[in-house]
């Protein structure tokens, strides 16, 4: 995340923090992957998958 800009990273760590806190307050943003066991979860132009 170091080299993203810092809105960027912020917004991540954000949306990181809130899908821990609350698993169901992303539903829309949280897909779960079909190739592969695990979740991603879509952030502005930038995504992750999670298990």
């Amino acid at each position: 995340m170091r080299r993203l800009p810092r809105n960027v990273a912020r917004l991540i760590s954000d949306k990181v923090d809130q899908l821990t806190g609350d698993p169901e307050s992303l539903t829309n943003q949280v897909k779960k992957l079909t190739d592969h066991p695990g979740y991603r979860l879509r952030i502005s132009d930038c995504g992750g998958a999670y298990q």
